[in-house]
C-alpha cells in the first residue's frame, strides 16, 4: 500500500474522531452519502431539539446565541437550512435537495418523535408569569411577575413568530398612557373602557371582549384600531377584512394575536357565531386533504376588534360579548394629520407599554385575592382588569361599574334592531307573566310590532322559538325578563317573567 492509499485510509478511520459537522463535511466530499443525506444529517446536528405542537412540527435553532422557534413547513426554515449547508460547504444545494430534506425530516418527526410542546404567539403564562415576545432582532421578551418586570432572552417558553408580525416598543419605566387622549376625542367612560380591552388583551388565558368600534365617517375609527393592534400585536397589514369562512378566520388566529376587522357593513350569523367562539375558546375541525378519514383541528381564544359605521353587534350572542364604543366625529379645529398622529404615537409608545406591563405585575399580584360579587359575562376579563385596578388609575370597583353600564346600553340598542326583543319588551311592559305555547305567544307578541314586520319573513315561526329566545335570553335579562321552558301535560310551555 503506497503512503498516498494509508494516508487516505487513516483519514477514513479518524473520521468518527471529528466534529459532527465535519463529519458530514468529509463524508459528503467522499461522496460515501449524498447531499440530501448531509443536509439531514446537518438538521438533526445543529438543531437543539424538534418537537411536536397544535400549529404542527417545528423545531428550536439556535442563531448567535438566541433560541428560535420555527415550524418545519415554513418558510424560514428552508432558509436556515440552506444557510447552515453554505457555512459548512461555501456552496448551495439544490432546491430538490432541500425539498426532499425537510420532507424526510417531517416524516421522521410524525412516526418517531413523541415531544410535544406548547407554543405561543405573542403572549404567555408559565409558573405564575406573564411572558410577552418583542419580536425585535435581539429577541427580547418581556418577563412580568408579581415583583415587577424584565426584558430578558432565551425564556422558557416557546414562541413561534410568523412573517407578519412587527416589534412592540421596548417598554420603558414609570409609564403613561394619559396623553394618548388627546388623539382621540373619547368621553372617560370610553377612554376607560378602550384601556380596558388593551389590558384585557395581555391577559394570556383569556377570554377576551369584542372590541366594537362604531361613528360616522371620520371619527378615526380604523385609526384607532390600527394603534390599538400596534400596542398589543403589531403586523404587517395590521387591519383587514373580516374573512368569509370559519376555516379563514381560525388561520388567522394561528397566525394572530389581536384580529382587527376593518370597514364592516354588517357580519352574517354564521361570521358571528365564529366570533363568539373566538372570544371565549373554541375549534374548527376540518378533514385532512387526501383523506377520507383523518381530521385536523385548529383552537384559538383570541381578542378582536371591530368596526363599522352601523350597527355591528346586532346578534344578541355577539353583543353579550362586546364592549361597544361610539366614537363622536373629530372636530376640524383639533384634527392632525395622519402622519403627525403617528409621530406622536412612536413617542408615546414605549411609555403607554411600559405602563401596561406595570398593570399586569399589579394583576397577578392581586388576582387571587380579587373578588367580584355580581359577576357579569365575561367574568373572567372583569375580574382580570379589577385585579389591576389601582395600577390602571380606577377606583375600587369603577371599572366594573363602566363595564355594566356600557353593557346596559347595548342591551337596550339591541331593542331598537331586534323585531322579537322589541316585541317582548314591549308586551312585558303591561304584563308580569306570558305564559302558554309557542303559537299563543307569538299571538301576543305579534299585537306588539307594525303588521308589515310580524308577516315579513323576519318573524319567527312557532317551532323556532325556543332557539330564537335562547340566543337573545342575556338581553331580556339585561332588561329585567327572564325566560323558562318547560314541558307538562299541557305540552311545550314558553314563559316571560318580570323580575323584580
Amino acid at each position: 500500500m503506497s503512503e498516498q492509499q494509508r494516508h487516505r485510509v487513516g483519514t477514513v478511520k479518524s473520521i468518527e474522531e471529528l466534529p459532527k459537522k465535519e463529519q458530514i463535511k468529509a463524508l459528503y466530499e467522499q461522496k460515501e452519502i449524498t447531499q440530501t443525506k448531509a443536509l439531514i444529517d446537518l438538521a438533526y446536528a445543529t438543531t437543539e431539539e424538534f418537537f411536536k405542537c397544535d400549529l404542527g412540527k417545528a423545531a428550536t435553532i439556535n442563531i448567535h446565541g438566541i433560541q428560535k422557534n420555527i415550524l418545519l413547513e415554513d418558510l424560514m426554515f428552508s432558509r436556515w437550512l440552506v444557510n447552515q449547508y453554505y457555512s459548512l460547504f461555501q456552496d448551495s444545494p439544490k432546491s430538490s435537495a432541500v425539498k426532499d430534506t425537510i420532507n424526510t425530516i417531517l416524516s421522521i418527526e410524525e412516526f418517531e418523535n413523541h415531544n410535544y410542546r406548547e407554543v405561543f404567539i405573542r403572549i404567555a403564562y408559565h409558573e405564575d408569569k406573564v411572558y410577552i415576545d418583542l419580536t425585535n432582532e435581539a429577541s427580547e421578551v418581556v418577563e412580568i411577575s408579581k415583583e415587577g418586570w424584565n426584558i430578558i432572552q432565551n425564556p422558557p417558553v416557546k414562541f413561534i413568530r410568523t412573517d407578519t408580525m412587527r416589534p412592540l416598543p421596548v417598554p420603558k419605566r414609570n409609564g403613561d398612557i394619559s396623553k394618548i387622549r388627546s388623539i382621540f376625542q373619547m368621553t372617560d367612560q370610553q377612554f376607560q373602557l378602550w384601556l380596558s380591552f388593551i389590558f384585557g388583551c395581555l391577559n394570556p388565558k383569556g377570554p377576551f371582549p369584542i372590541l366594537v368600534l362604531e361613528g360616522t365617517s371620520g371619527a378615526g375609527k380604523t385609526l384607532l384600531s390600527e394603534m390599538t393592534k400596534a400596542l398589543v400585536d403589531p403586523a404587517f397589514a395590521p387591519v383587514r377584512s373580516l374573512p368569509k369562512t370559519e376555516e379563514d378566520l381560525f388561520i388567522m388566529a394561528q397566525r394572530n394575536w389581536l384580529l382587527v376587522f376593518d370597514n364592516l357593513s354588517g357580519i352574517s350569523n354564521r361570521m358571528s357565531d365564529v366570533l363568539c367562539k373566538l372570544s371565549t375558546g373554541g375549534g374548527f375541525t376540518r378533514r385532512k386533504l387526501y383523506t377520507n378519514s383523518g381530521e385536523s383541528v385548529m383552537t384559538a381564544t383570541r381578542p378582536v376588534i371591530v368596526n363599522g359605521m352601523e350597527h355591528i353587534a346586532r346578534r344578541p350572542d355577539l353583543a353579550d360579548r362586546a364592549i361597544v364604543l361610539y366614537l363622536s366625529n373629530i372636530f376640524p379645529e383639533t384634527r392632525k394629520t395622519k402622519s403627525e398622529i403617528w409621530d406622536e404615537f412612536e413617542q408615546l409608545s414605549g411609555s403607554i407599554f411600559g405602563y401596561l406591563c406595570d398593570a399586569v405585575s399589579m394583576a397577578l399580584k392581586r388576582y387571587s385575592n380579587t373578588e367580584i360579587k355580581q359577576k357579569p359575562r365575561m367574568a373572567d376579563f372583569a375580574k382580570w382588569v379589577t385585579a389591576a385596578e389601582p395600577s390602571l388609575g380606577f377606583k375600587d370597583g369603577e371599572f366594573l361599574a363602566v363595564f355594566m353600564k356600557n353593557r346596559q346600553e347595548i342591551a337596550e340598542e339591541a331593542i331598537e334592531h331586534d323585531v322579537l326583543i322589541f316585541s317582548i319588551i314591549e308586551t312585558m311592559k303591561n304584563k308580569s307573566v306570558l305564559e302558554g305555547p309557542a303559537s299563543y305567544i307569538l299571538d301576543c307578541l305579534k299585537s306588539s310590532v307594525p303588521l308589515t314586520y310580524a308577516e315579513s319573513v323576519e318573524w319567527v315561526p312557532p317551532n323556532k322559538l325556543k332557539s330564537a329566545i335562547t340566543r337573545i335570553e342575556p338581553v331580556l335579562l339585561a332588561n329585567g325578563i327572564q325566560y323558562k321552558y318547560k314541558k307538562n301535560g299541557k305540552g311545550r310551555m314558553h314563559a316571560f317573567i318580570k323580575m323584580n
